[in-house]
């Protein structure tokens, strides 16, 4: 450094000292301003990267929220639309622009519980309602709202999020189920009664039946007929705990039915069964046979 100075003029010390300081100084400043360069550059690419990553996932996600049925929507604390996803406005027929927002599209028996969950909502950061709106073609639409209050780094409330159900189709079925219900409830109501009126005219037939049947065996006294009379009997009385067991559904029905404990003669059961099927057991040519033990 000042190596032609030094060859031509005189030899100043303090010059040539000054003229190596300030091209050490400026060499340093050149190395520090590239240095300085590369690391910009390396954070500016860095920041690209981060953008590309943040496009990438801002568009995936908006992919899945427009993709979603559920129909999504933000708001501000104040209520107003920030965003809302396809599902929201086609649920109801419009176009995004043209959906109308606001308590008048509310079913006016329900705007009193929207207004009461929205109070509720500030309150806990947290809720569920149900609520009708009105379709573009007229009718009301059944909706299930789950909302949420998003907070900032600072924990103060700033939007709030809505994630809205169509359950239309579900209480529809509900509202089927439940005539369905009514209905069999009524038709179960007219049978017991239907029971109930008919309990008479069908028990009397069938006591004067086994009524006479017990007289006739008084007065015959041929074993043979006497047979027959006993078959009638029996059979008489199974037919009558018939029709008693199907008159008391309607006990069954109501709840109100108790099994009654009383002991069984089982030599007398199994003779009257003998009793009943004696006519078609002597018609096919079987022979039926009881065995009791003697105790």
């Amino acid at each position: 450094v000042g190596g032609i100075d030094y060859v031509i003029k005189p030899f100043q010390q303090e010059e040539v000292l000054a003229r190596i300081t300030t091209h050490l100084s400026l060499y340093k400043l050149r190395k520090t301003l590239e240095e300085k360069n590369v690391h910009l550059q390396e954070e500016i690419l860095e920041r690209k990267r981060a953008e590309t990553a943040l496009i990438k996932s801002e568009k995936k996600y908006r992919t899945l929220v427009e993709a979603a049925d559920d129909a999504i929507l933000l708001l501000d604390m104040d209520f107003n639309h920030l965003f809302e996803n396809t599902a929201y406005h086609t649920g109801l027929g419009y176009e995004k622009e043209n959906v109308p927002h606001g308590l008048s599209q509310i079913h006016p028996d329900d705007v009193p519980v929207v207004k009461e969950k929205t109070t509720e909502l500030l309150k806990t950061g947290k809720i569920e309602s149900e609520y009708r709106i009105r379709h573009r073609e007229g009718y009301w639409v059944h909706r299930l709202a789950k909302s949420v209050v998003i907070h900032d780094d600072d924990k103060k409330p700033e939007a709030i999020l809505s994630i809205i159900r169509d359950i239309s189709d579900r209480k529809q079925m509900e509202e089927e189920l439940r005539a369905a219900k009514e209905s069999a409830e009524s038709a179960n109501r007219a049978k017991s009664e239907f029971l109930a009126s008919m309990s008479h005219d069908i028990r009397t037939p069938m006591n004067a039946i086994l009524g006479f049947t017990e007289i006739l065996e008084r007065e015959i006294r041929d074993e043979r007929r006497k047979r027959y009379l006993s078959s009638i009997k029996a059979s008489g009385k199974l037919l009558l705990g018939l029709i008693n067991d199907i008159l008391d559904l309607s006990k069954i029905e109501a709840g109100k039915l108790k099994p009654e404990y009383s002991p069984v003669h089982l030599r007398t059961l199994f003779k009257e069964i003998e009793q009943i099927f004696s006519h078609k057991i002597f018609e096919k040519g079987l022979e039926f046979r009881i065995e009791t033990g003697s105790d």
